[in-house]
């Protein structure tokens, strides 16, 4: 018995070495490459999925060849409805059962709880409801943004869909909207393992170039950087289906969690869906009187067929469904995959999401609006004066745009309970962000009597 603990201690000591050894080895070869093992402050999901995300990470599989890799699109494994005695429930909009229906939570509808209130608001929703059916099995989502310096809502973006959206298409340039050189911020902290749990799901789509005419025409320059996303990004994408849901955005456009799950796990809804967003400026207190409705996503299937595989088309599908030469096409479309409307998500009471503009520091404020395209003018980087720090400082404080119009005084003040003021990630982090949430009223009103002060002066 004595020889025999004697042996099992040493191989157990044995096995401890050879793992230090193992794990020692490992850290060393990710650290000559660049990517390093982070500590995120984005650690919502569960302990085991970061757990398996941590240990490709720490075999190198992932970051082989990150910039040109292609992904390989799986259906999702995540459970959305439970059935009991044959009456179906939407698991996260049920509160419990009763006799033979689901108790909805105070958000949602429907006979399953899967129907968001913002879907349920819709002025088709009377006609369209009967035509709503759950699928056999969720539709992949793929999200796609174009970005330059927006870390806070990238941040926020993956915060709220990781879990449920497919693939993430992300689009930096070495070139600003304006045609300048400038710095790839995003793909330099992915080398040192910035939202390294994410990266499984991240495809890092890198534009060098820019379009000849893009000085001269803002627009053009702007189009040639959106399309970049389907034109570039698509073709990496393994095992892709006609009714994926593509879905476009700027990196300031935050599509709600709910719309996104809701439209993953129905069919019979027309298409391209447009998305209304609260709007806000500066700071999500900052409330503008009118939402942003915005045309984002379509199936990949419309994308190819009639909107020229471009993401910029989704943006302007009103005008290229419209079109005489298009007018053929839409037509077959709709005899043989389904209805081509426009169809608008949200509303004021119930926004889709949100569009939080020029939301951010002094600093990065700044760099937007060097970087913006040579187009919707005034273009206020032209302008010296408009770039002084201490100037975009109090724009933000006092709540007053370029031109001196001051925007709508607060009404609603965030709470950490009031989760349609802004999206989770920044009501989760609320002190970490407070400065883009929480309204002091009688500093503001300090500040701005000076600023009427110094108006008149």
């Amino acid at each position: 018995m004595r020889y025999f603990r004697k042996i099992l201690v040493l191989t157990i000591s044995a096995c401890l070495l050879v793992y230090i050894i193992k794990r020692k080895f490992w850290i060393q070869i990710l650290t000559r490459t660049g990517f390093k093992h982070p500590k995120t402050a984005l650690t919502h999901r569960s302990s085991q999925n970061v757990r398996n995300r941590t240990s490709q990470l720490e075999d190198g599989r992932i970051f082989q060849d990150f910039l040109n890799r292609n992904i390989q699109l799986q259906d999702s494994k995540n459970v959305y409805f439970d059935t009991v005695g044959g009456v179906v429930c939407y698991i996260h909009g049920t509160i419990r059962r009763q006799l033979n229906s689901c108790i909805c939570r105070d958000e949602l509808t429907g006979e399953d709880c899967g129907i968001p209130l913002v879907v349920a608001d819709a002025h088709t929703y009377s006609s369209l409801k009967s035509k709503l059916k759950r699928r056999l099995n969720p539709r992949r989502v793929l999200m796609a943004i174009t970005f330059n310096h927006e870390f806070d809502m990238l941040e926020a973006r993956l915060y709220e869909h990781y879990e449920h959206v497919d693939v993430f298409l992300i689009v930096e340039s070495n070139y600003s909207s304006h045609g300048d050189p400038k710095p790839l911020r995003l793909l330099e902290r992915l080398k040192k393992g910035y939202l390294a749990e994410y990266v499984p799901k991240l495809m890092y789509i890198f534009l060098d170039t820019f379009p000849s005419s893009g000085r001269k025409d803002g627009w053009a320059a702007e189009t040639y950087i959106k399309n970049a996303a389907s034109i570039l990004g698509l073709p990496r994408l393994n095992q892709t289906r006609p009714d994926d849901l593509y879905l476009f955005s700027d990196a300031d456009e935050l599509v709600s969690k709910e719309i996104v799950i809701f439209l993953k796990l129905y069919e019979g809804y027309p298409e391209p869906m447009s998305f209304s967003l609260r709007w806000s400026t500066y700071t999500f207190y900052w409330k503008n009187k009118d939402n942003t409705v915005v045309t984002s996503a379509c199936s990949l299937n419309m994308l190819k067929r009639l909107l020229d595989a471009k993401s910029n088309n989704i943006r302007g599908a009103a005008k290229e469904l419209s079109s005489s030469k298009n007018l053929n096409n839409v037509m077959r479309y709709r005899k043989l995959y389904g209805d081509v409307d426009i169809w608008v998500l949200g509303s004021t009471m119930h926004p889709a999401g949100w569009h939080c503009s020029w939301c951010s520091s002094p600093e990065d404020i700044l760099v937007k609006l060097t970087s913006a395209i040579n187009a919707d003018f005034p273009r206020w980087g032209d302008y010296p004066e408009k770039r002084n720090l201490t100037y975009i400082s109090n724009l933000i404080k006092t709540g007053t745009w370029f031109n001196g119009e001051r925007l709508p005084t607060p009404t609603t003040l965030a709470t950490e309970k009031n989760r349609s003021f802004a999206p989770a990630f920044f009501l989760d982090h609320f002190d970490t962000y407070k400065n883009l949430l929480r309204y002091d009223k009688e500093k503001q009103q300090e500040l701005k009597i000076k600023a009427n002060d110094l108006t008149h002066a």
